[in-house]
């Protein structure tokens, strides 16, 4: 293992021979297995990192290191901008979200367990206020809002790292009288250019958390190949338990 973040797998195939199975060509995978060897464990976030530039104005949150930039609007909440070496990687940052579109079986029973307000309430939320703070190097910048259709509060933070690193963490609080959302999540929109990716995970095709017959490993897809064209609504283009993806 080359450090301790490693994970081991071991994957067993079994494939047809030519003699053996007249209906099923030679090298046909008739079956397979895997095993973890090893977990995966947590990488250890650096407490020394690269020194951190921040500026402020009344709008806006800016954060540079030696080859990145980071900018938050402190009004909306986004994440306007994420540039490494002068390309930006982002066309709007993390944004609440609530809903997914409703399948066959949701629709004759997805008001029992939810409510239809959830549908704009990530648009809709309103920012209160923005705190910035300067830790060892890092800057953290929380958001806290309402979520005025839903009776709700959230807080949305960004902990930025002197080496590039982002990490994200949302939280809720509910209100009174309202029922779950559909989900939970965060959307965030990536150029049209980040066409390609790759992701370490189940593949390679889609996997939910009662569909997953895929083995673990590294795939190579684009956004148009991981579409699926339902004639209905569908939970669409999954990928389950995925360790990391890069576009």
């Amino acid at each position: 293992l080359a450090d301790s973040a490693d994970e081991l797998l071991l994957t067993l195939s079994f494939t047809a021979k030519k003699e053996a199975f007249p209906l099923v060509p030679a090298g046909h995978e008739m079956a397979w297995d895997q095993f973890e060897i090893a977990p995966a464990m947590p990488v250890p976030v650096q407490l020394t990192q690269a020194a951190l530039q921040l500026e402020q104005t009344d709008a806006t949150v800016s954060v540079s290191g030696a080859d990145f930039a980071v900018q938050f609007n402190k009004v909306d909440g986004n994440l306007s901008s994420f540039t490494f070496k002068g390309k930006q990687l982002v066309d709007r940052g993390f944004r609440p979200d609530f809903w997914r579109a409703l399948t066959d079986n949701d629709r004759p029973s997805y008001r029992n367990i939810s409510d239809e307000k959830w549908q704009d309430a990530g648009n809709n939320w309103k920012v209160t206020a923005c705190r910035v703070d300067e830790l060892d190097g890092a800057v953290r910048v929380l958001f806290d809002a309402t979520l005025p259709s839903v009776n709700g509060a959230y807080q949305l933070g960004y902990t930025v790292y002197g080496n590039g690193d982002l990490e994200v963490a949302a939280s809720y609080k509910p209100g009174a009288g309202v029922k779950g959302p559909m989900r939970f999540g965060l959307e965030m929109l990536l150029p049209k250019s980040l066409e390609n990716v790759t992701y370490y995970g189940r593949g390679p095709h889609p996997t939910y958390s009662d569909r997953k017959f895929e083995r673990i490993g590294i795939f190579d897809t684009t956004v148009d190949q991981m579409w699926v064209d339902y004639s209905e609504p569908q939970e669409n283009g999954n990928r389950g338990d995925v360790r990391w993806t890069a576009f």
